[in-house]
């Protein structure tokens, strides 16, 4: 499972020193995404 790989790596990394930015550049793609799958999931449910 990659996703969970990289939440352990965002969570947890390596070097020891999060990288701030990159973390929130991670979420707000991740979260977009799962913004598109969510409507792509409710449209294919209402028809």
């Amino acid at each position: 499972m990659r996703i969970i790989d990289w939440l352990i790596d965002v969570l947890y990394p390596r070097n020891g020193e999060p990288d701030r930015a990159g973390v929130w550049t991670k979420l707000l793609v991740l979260a977009a995404l799962g913004g598109l799958m969510g409507i792509g999931i409710l449209a294919s449910w209402r028809c």
